[in-house]
């Protein structure tokens, strides 16, 4: 990959130059925040952009840090190379070109957006589009270390799924927890929390399979009644989960949220994580060079390409198709980690394509069992260093599988 850029600029990618080149930040203070809008410390470390956010909260009105998914394309790599090599030290972009990079979070996979020697074409690194996702992901998990300097206020925590806010208010003087979604108010669990006062912690918070969980400090938060939300009360029924964007709510748009209210706080290693997207593909619908996706097939809608961007095209989310697999207790279903390119169970049909029997593996062919993890590699560095190592062993990884 490297050669290859080189053949196109003499010279490598380096994240940094995006700030250099006035990229705008992912995470941001909510328009309109006021003078108690969260402020950034940015700090760059090698090619990294390290940033700490801090907020003196008011005590009358909620602020918030919010999270884009910004993607800086193919083209605006070429941008920022391009102005380098000229000598200009201007930038390029600011925080009012957010709405034209702005995307969903989607079910792209890095080393899907792979560019070997075969399939350059006039030096060009341009991703093929059908490979940087088209399928929405709601489901979302947040995670970060937070500073709290203060006795009292409230610390918050958003995920929005199909338009709709799911929230937990942590109260500082007390630890105390409670959750809330959107048009269901009968749904407020409460917990008690080690968050109390000032201090350090790390928090996660999750939306996954309608069900919200809340971790401080590594271990799982119990409360007192169900975390998991009545999905018709919250959208009317399951096919109502789509994307949804407004000038008052950007709401997927800006998915991911960490408030304060009459607090003082700060957060740094700020993380954003997204469940697998399973594919409701099948081998009857798949069609030679098409993509596995679960939309309509033959021929494809290259609608679907604007997805991630175009508002106007989000009642397609909406005709997502639905697979169903029968198969017995003596049958399984394996499925891979990456849905788009998973040659897995939902494709196999029978072995005259060489695959055994159809869409299951018998369980009497599954002879092992997983014991650990034993060879996970440290992209290509020693771990902690800026040492290039091919294969390097990441040796604080290994562990036994639980």
């Amino acid at each position: 990959i490297l050669a290859m850029r080189q053949l196109v600029h003499d010279t490598k990618y380096d994240p940094a130059e995006l700030d250099v080149a006035g990229w705008p930040l992912r995470w941001h203070a909510q328009p309109n925040s006021g003078p108690n809008a969260w402020k950034v410390e940015k700090s760059i470390v090698g090619n990294e952009v390290r940033q700490k956010y801090s907020v003196d909260a008011a005590a009358d009105s909620d602020s918030w840090l919010r999270y884009e998914n910004l993607v800086p394309t193919y083209d605006i790599w070429q941008q920022v190379a391009d102005s380098r090599q000229q000598g200009n030290k201007q930038p390029l972009f600011s925080d009012a070109d957010r709405a034209k990079y702005r995307r969903l979070i989607m079910d792209a996979n890095p080393y899907d957006g792979r560019v070997d020697r075969n399939r350059m074409i006039d030096t060009s690194l341009q991703v093929d589009p059908l490979k940087q996702g088209l399928h929405w992901v709601g489901d979302l998990m947040m995670e970060a270390n937070v500073h709290i300097e203060s006795n009292s206020g409230v610390l918050l925590f958003d995920l929005v799924e199909g338009g709709k806010h799911f929230t937990c208010r942590i109260n500082v003087a007390d630890g105390e927890a409670q959750l809330s979604a959107d048009d269901d108010a009968s749904f407020a669990p409460k917990a008690k929390t080690s968050i109390v006062g000032p201090g350090k912690y790390v928090v996660a918070f999750s939306n996954f399979d309608d069900q919200l969980l809340l971790w401080v400090d590594g271990n799982v938060i119990s409360f007192d009644g169900d975390t998991a939300y009545n999905v018709d009360k919250v959208f009317g029924s399951r096919e109502n989960i789509i994307p949804q964007t407004s000038d008052k709510d950007l709401g997927d748009f800006a998915p991911v949220g960490i408030g304060a209210r009459g607090a003082k706080i700060s957060v740094n290693r700020l993380r954003v994580w997204r469940d697998i997207y399973y594919i409701a593909d099948d081998y009857q619908r798949m069609q030679a060079f098409e993509p596995v996706t679960d939309y309509n097939h033959s021929p494809f809608n290259r609608e679907v390409l604007d997805l991630a961007t175009d508002p106007a095209t989000w009642n397609l989310f909406r005709n997502r198709h639905k697979a169903y697999f029968t198969l017995n207790d003596r049958q399984l279903f394996p499925m891979g980690d990456n849905s788009a390119e998973s040659s897995d169970a939902r494709l196999w049909v029978n072995s005259e394509r060489g695959k055994p029997g159809g869409p299951y593996l018998d369980r009497r062919l599954l002879i092992g069992k997983a014991l650990c993890v034993y060879w996970p590699h440290s992209w290509n560095r020693i771990p902690g260093t800026p040492i290039p190592f091919p294969l390097f062993p990441n040796v604080a990884d290994m562990r036994l599988v639980r």
